[in-house]
């Protein structure tokens, strides 16, 4: 009975601290974003201390290999720390080389987390992505 209610505990613990995140639509995304672009990863580097759970970002310079929507950056702020990522807390292992496309919230602050909307600029998808993307763009759709 009690290696049940420590099995129970541990299903019900997980389930509140795992990351949850919504899948949307590449319309949904571009509209609720106000930074859309293809960028590659050139450097990442701890920042800051690792005292404060929230703080627990590391730093990413970026080259935009194309930018959709927004201001150019030259980095950006991602969960996690470098060798160190907590897939439950959100957290993200980006590396230096890795190229995709990357919507940003107002909100967010250039910060990346496992549920920042990304698309590996290796993966089947992207060429749709793509073509959704420039659509948009020509007909100046907004959602």
């Amino acid at each position: 009975m009690g290696k049940f209610l420590i099995l129970i505990g541990l299903l019900i613990s997980t389930s509140v601290f795992a990351c949850k995140c919504i899948d949307q639509s590449v319309e949904v995304n571009f509209s609720q974003n106000d930074f859309v672009a293809e960028i590659e990863i050139l450097k990442v580097y701890n920042v800051g201390s690792n005292t404060d759970e929230d703080e627990r970002f590391y730093k990413a310079d970026i080259k935009i290999l194309k930018l959709y929507k927004g201001k150019f950056v030259k980095s950006i702020l991602i969960r996690g720390k470098v060798d160190d990522i907590q897939g439950s807390a959100c957290e993200v292992d980006v590396k230096k080389g890795e190229k995709f496309l990357i919507y940003f919230n107002p909100a967010e602050n250039f910060r990346m987390s496992s549920c920042t909307p990304v698309v590996g600029l290796n993966n089947s998808k992207i060429d749709k992505e793509r073509k959704t993307l420039e659509s948009l763009l020509i007909n100046k759709i907004r959602i």
